[in-house]
């Protein structure tokens, strides 16, 4: 180991400290529509067994605004789950716990009267209830997951008002099972924005963490260690590319741009490359055009997508790319192709879409195991083809 949608009434207390913002409204909304995506794809399947749920950081759960958080976004994206998978397949959700923890007493017994309530109108859940500071929250988790069978996976939301509980080492423990996910979220306008001060500056407390954080992350010779030239996405960038661990693990990670122009970032960590296509289908389906964040209108006082032609300007970067890839790789395979589509943050649609224009060009040819030109349409771009290792087509740009 590494060291370290169902109404909720708000008549059942409520959270007085704050409403909840825009931004987290839209990070709440991606976590329920991912969620209801992993829970299907996992009761369908014949040889998972349970799923386990992990709020590390779980919040007051109702807000006064009427808001809800995490937790109970969490036990209605079970419930819609379990109806869903009865009617239409005729087979009940796979068992299901949902652990929160919260390290404010009153917080969590917010969110215990309130998710009990809601289990006891419609059971879907084994609940349980923490209240602790993340260290030892994690350390519950990294007891548990060794000893599982491989039927078992887990989810594990790590959403802190911060980055001083988050620690590399912890994110590489929760992960080395190989039965886990992690989505992870983090003020990354603030950390990019005195990511230099904190190399510099050893007499200020408050740059302490963030120093530690980056030290961790990043190696000395990094550009984010060099205090290089960069802007705040290429510093998500570098961090996404980070929480690969040397490309053991596949990540993936989407922004929230608030009303004061500040970004936020959700990041999916994930041993399986189908856990990134679901994370990167997730994330199309939320921002269809880019795939890759939101931003706050100020007019409109809601989260909106980015403009129109901004998806043509996505498609135009994948071609490159894909031509590039392509030319540099004379054997490139489906196999190569659908790793490397998601790898950039792509579906496989996306570059099914970009093939089937070069083939109606000219442009380049498709060929199967026996070197015989194959029909168009044909490109074999799926987990299925990846999971077995069957290679099925090679492309050639002419």
């Amino acid at each position: 180991m590494e060291k370290r949608i169902v109404k909720v009434s708000t008549e059942v207390g409520f959270s007085t400290e704050h409403e909840m913002k825009p931004h987290s409204q839209a990070k709440v909304a991606l976590y329920e529509s991912y969620l209801e995506k992993y829970l299907a794809i996992i009761s369908a399947a014949k040889f998972f067994t349970k799923i386990n749920i992990f709020d590390v950081f779980c919040g007051a759960g109702v807000y006064k605004n009427g808001k809800v958080g995490s937790p109970v976004v969490a036990h209605q994206a079970i419930l819609k789950t379990k109806q869903f998978l009865l009617t239409n397949l005729k087979k009940d959700i796979l068992p299901v716990s949902l652990s929160v923890n919260d390290g404010n007493p009153d917080s969590i017994e917010q969110v215990k009267e309130v998710l009990t309530q809601m289990n006891t109108k419609d059971p879907c859940c084994e609940l349980s209830f923490f209240n602790l500071e993340a260290e030892a929250m994690f350390e519950i988790i990294l007891k548990k997951l060794p000893l599982q069978d491989n039927g078992v996976r887990n989810l594990i939301l790590i959403d802190p008002t911060g980055y001083k509980e988050i620690y590399r080492g912890d994110i590489y423990n929760l992960l080395q099972y190989r039965n886990s996910e992690i989505i992870l979220f983090l003020p990354i306008s603030f950390m990019y924005r005195f990511k230099d001060a904190v190399q510099k500056d050893y007499e200020n407390p408050s740059y302490v963490h963030l120093r530690r954080f980056i030290n961790e992350f990043f190696p000395e010779d990094h550009p984010v260690r060099k205090n290089l030239s960069m802007d705040v996405f290429q510093f998500m960038d570098y961090l996404t590319e980070q929480l690969t661990f040397d490309n053991v693990f596949f990540t993936s990670s989407f922004f929230l741009e608030s009303e004061a122009h500040n970004y936020y970032a959700l990041f999916f960590i994930t041993p399986s490359i189908l856990g990134l296509e679901r994370i990167i289908d997730t994330k199309w389906k939320i921002d269809s055009k880019t795939g890759s964040g939101f931003r706050f209108n100020t007019t409109s006082c809601q989260m909106t997508l980015l403009p129109d032609f901004m998806y043509d300007q996505k498609i135009q970067t994948l071609q490159k790319s894909l031509l590039k890839y392509i030319s540099d790789n004379p054997e490139c395979n489906n196999i190569d192709l659908y790793k490397f589509t998601l790898n950039l943050g792509f579906r496989p649609p996306h570059t099914v879409e970009i093939l089937k224009k070069l083939q109606k060009e000219d442009k380049l040819e498709v060929w199967d195991v026996n070197k015989a030109k194959v029909s168009k349409n044909a490109f074999y771009l799926n987990y299925e083809c990846f999971k077995a290792k069957t290679i099925k087509v090679t492309y050639k740009l002419l």
